[in-house]
């Protein structure tokens, strides 16, 4: 018999295939575990590195006093308005549309 084996010909123990099994179970978690420290370690050091500075100390001054202005006072002009529409000929009459839907003509 040869030293090699074919896989075909090579008889398997199932207890083996178990604890392989089992050792590359083992062998996950840890390396995850490994893998979640470092990661936490990693971040913490990140942090530590470039987190900003604290901000200065909050200093306490006296308010200004408010002076209230007085309000100006003005005159208000006063325009007289005629209707001379009716003098001039015009007999034009606005419809706005604001009766029945409104549609997007209107809205603009």
């Amino acid at each position: 018999m040869s030293s090699k084996m074919n896989l075909d010909e090579q008889e398997f123990d199932d207890d083996n295939e178990l604890r392989d099994d089992a050792s590359i179970g083992r062998a996950m978690r840890a390396s995850l575990f490994v893998l979640f420290l470092l990661a936490c370690i990693g971040g913490g050091v990140a942090y530590v590195l470039t987190r900003p500075d604290p901000p200065p100390p909050v200093r306490k001054t006296a308010l200004a006093e408010v002076k209230v202005r007085a309000a100006p006072t003005a005159d208000i002009p006063v325009v007289p308005f005629a209707d001379i529409t009716e003098e001039s000929g015009i007999t034009f009459v606005h419809n706005n549309g604001a009766t029945g839907d409104k549609l997007l003509p209107e809205t603009m």
